[in-house]
């Protein structure tokens, strides 16, 4: 539960109460491949998965919405695509619909599998599948509130994901335990507390992005500056999207009577 990090909850959509019918759809929503590629005696049959988590905790509808892309050879051969099928087919869209017209909220558990990441698992484009981001999508023109849990072994980029969901929780591969770790922050048996590590880009195009290495050039001072001969792009912001240390938890904090304890530190 301490590594799962929370990086939207508008409407305080989490934590889940006990009442709600919740819709949890997706691939990573009963799916075992919940290890990274560089595991020691972690075994995927004894893995815990989300559905499994929540289902004693809360009353849930699953649909698995549409597949998680899985190339085996992507680990050892050269591959040109990993995402041959692009959009969610008439199946695909109907196991979903019962789960939702009868839910409060919706939980989509998506990512990338564990493959997809680690050695040599580089990706050119670090977006969530289309056929996922699809499904976000229809499932966000319900009207109802949804929960997006992203599983993935890297950053990835979120704007879209960020945009269609109500809340957003990076869940990264949690282990043998995922499932009920994650559950026990949705349901808020344990609060928030993991902060990213690293910063999540807005855009492939802002990389290399990293908190302790300054811009060149003429670096903007803040996003705000429309200084045309100045570092940064313009058709993005110079910012990540999330940055290092960034995560939300469940309550609000309040600094004061802050002071230095010297004029020069």
């Amino acid at each position: 539960a301490k590594s799962v990090v929370l990086l939207k909850n508008e409407h305080h959509v989490l934590p889940l109460h006990k009442n709600e019918k919740i819709a949890l759809i997706g691939p990573y929503a009963d799916n075992k491949n919940l290890l990274d590629i560089w595991k020691c005696q972690g075994k995927e049959e004894e893995c815990v998965t989300l559905l499994e988590g929540l289902r004693d905790r809360i009353q849930v509808f699953y649909a698995e919405g549409c597949a998680l892309e899985e190339n085996p050879a992507i680990s050892y051969e050269e591959v040109h695509t990993v995402d041959r099928d692009t959009s969610c087919d008439a199946a695909c869209l109907n196991s979903y619909d019962a789960a939702v017209s009868d839910c409060d909220k919706i939980i989509l558990a998506l990512g990338e599998p564990a493959s997809w990441s680690g050695e040599a698992g580089s990706r050119a484009h670090i977006t969530l599948p289309k056929k996922q981001l699809e499904l976000l999508k229809r499932l966000s023109a319900s009207g109802k509130p949804v929960i997006t849990v992203i599983f993935s072994g890297r950053p990835l980029e979120l704007s879209e994901a960020a945009a269609a969901s109500t809340a957003l929780l990076q869940a990264w591969l949690p282990g043998t335990e995922g499932g009920n770790g994650i559950a026990d922050v949705l349901t808020g048996t344990s609060l928030p507390e993991g902060r990213l590590t690293i910063s999540f880009p807005r855009t492939v195009g802002q990389l290399p992005l990293y908190y302790n290495a300054l811009p060149t050039g003429r670096p903007k001072k803040s996003d705000s500056i429309t200084e045309r001969f100045s570092s940064g792009y313009i058709d993005e912001l110079n910012s990540p999207l999330y940055p290092f240390g960034y995560g939300l938890t469940y309550t609000t904090f309040q600094y004061s009577g802050i002071r230095l304890s010297d004029k020069v530190i």
